[in-house]
């Protein structure tokens, strides 16, 4: 039974999510191998496995896994703060309310308390664009935030060059970014 069973589940998702990465060594046993241990386990109804998968060897990649291992302890040392963490702080920094906030982006207020008690918590593309707009974000940071969550705003698409003119005449309204999508034949962003 692990240490986190009487504590709340997105307390124990938390800290299994946040915990320092396990030490990992792949000396014994080569990448393909493990990959293929690992897919017998699960697989042992298809007789010709190896029909089925290709294995990659590893070995022209040069893997060395304390290495990899220091270099990725590093990488996690530079983390930056998670799209939760980074809403609240802009909230706390603006001197706002939180329900003056969702109530702006037409949020439910059970999606702003996972928000607000989940760190990892993943929000939905047009979630991140609604807060951004709701936090009258400028274009740099609204972006800052939309990578956090996942996304990012392209030339390629004509929605992103409609929200992307918006952000960037600072023109916050969720009725007429809706309105004007709409109106050049794009998804609309909140219902």
């Amino acid at each position: 039974m692990d240490n986190y069973a009487s504590e709340p589940s997105f307390l124990r998702e938390q800290a299994l999510i946040y915990q320092e990465p396990p030490e990992v060594s792949f000396s014994w046993l080569s990448i393909d191998e493990y990959f293929y241990e690992f897919a017998s386990d699960f697989f042992d109804d298809f007789k010709d496995l190896n029909e089925h998968f290709v294995f990659e060897d590893a070995l022209p990649y040069n893997i060395d896994s304390l290495s990899m291992q220091n270099d990725l302890k590093l990488l996690f040392q530079e983390r930056d703060s998670t799209f939760s963490q980074k809403v609240l702080s802009i909230i706390h920094e603006q001197e706002k309310k939180e329900i003056d906030i969702y109530k702006r982006a037409h949020l439910d207020r059970k999606v702003f308390s996972k928000l607000r008690n989940n760190i990892a918590y993943q929000p939905s593309r047009n979630t991140a664009i609604a807060l951004s707009f709701a936090l009258e974000l400028d274009f740099s940071t609204a972006q800052d935030l939309l990578r956090r969550a996942g996304y990012a705003l392209s030339h390629a698409t004509i929605s992103d060059l409609i929200i992307e003119y918006f952000l960037k005449n600072q023109i916050y309204s969720l009725a007429l970014l809706n309105e004007t999508l709409y109106s050049f034949g794009q998804p609309i962003i909140i219902y």
